[in-house]
């Protein structure tokens, strides 16, 4: 069998092909030998490490921050740097689809300790606290089209058989029936991680010590005074109880703390 043979651009030793192909393609590219190579990944790894190690524990003050945030926001408004995912989704692009997936199998079924519970309740909690109004409001206007398209798709899968339309579907409840929905959804679009023993939410048909979202002034109050659901449903509201707790208390208004 023929081989081909060219040196090494970088120490000279003899490379060998086992094609005319792969011979040319490893001119144009200027490839090296695998010796050199590893040499140079041994020596990029160093570097990095030896980066990573000064710039430990290392912080930066006001004044680097805000000149290092301005530059990237400008680098971002003249083109210099893009994102390369803006506008695509799972359906529209295998590499996002991908990742996806990927992380979606490594989280699946992967039991989570009390205390990587609390953290990731301290980070929500402290990436919630310093974000600004607009931001906030921004992202409760977005959770809300997302629910208000659920329903629709939903009512589309299971009820378009029953009704004429979806307007048809709500004009079928009650006024107190959709005050109780509006509380729900609002209840649900607030930041319930942030509550006190939130992480012992559960349902009592799977464990006897599960804790129950709790409105303080009840729900029904709120519609017998005609309070806004926004109101009831607002996290200020709102408290976790232990669920039979939550279930003796009726109309009560009870504050745990």
């Amino acid at each position: 069998m023929k081989t081909y043979i060219r040196n090494c651009p970088d120490c000279g030793s003899v490379i060998e092909y086992k094609n005319e192909t792969s011979l040319k393609r490893a001119k144009l590219k200027n490839t090296r030998c695998k010796s050199c190579v590893s040499s140079q990944r041994k020596r990029t790894k160093n570097w990095s490490n030896n980066i990573s190690k000064a710039l430990k524990g290392k912080i930066h003050s006001k004044e680097h921050n805000e000149k290092s945030k301005k530059t990237w926001k400008e680098r971002f408004e003249n083109g210099e740097i893009t994102i390369w995912n803006n506008g695509l989704d799972k359906d529209s692009d295998n590499r996002i689809l991908s990742s996806s997936l990927k992380i979606s199998d490594t989280l699946s079924g992967r039991p989570l300790s009390n205390e990587h519970k609390q953290n990731m309740s301290k980070a929500q909690y402290d990436r919630w606290s310093n974000m600004s109004t607009s931001k906030r409001e921004s992202i409760c206007n977005t959770l809300k089209k997302s629910a208000e398209l659920r329903k629709r798709v939903w009512f589309n899968t299971v009820l378009s058989d029953k009704y004429d339309s979806y307007e048809d579907w709500v004009d079928s409840f009650t006024d107190k029936e959709l005050y109780y929905k509006a509380v729900r959804n609002e209840t649900e679009r607030q930041p319930l991680h942030l509550l006190e023993n939130y992480d012992k939410r559960g349902r009592t048909d799977l464990a006897d010590d599960v804790y129950h979202v709790d409105h303080i002034y009840p729900i029904i109050m709120g519609f017998v005074n005609d309070i806004p659901p926004e109101v009831i449903g607002n996290i200020k509201n709102l408290q976790m109880l232990p669920y039979e707790e939550n279930i003796k208390k009726g109309f009560k208004i009870n504050k745990s703390n």
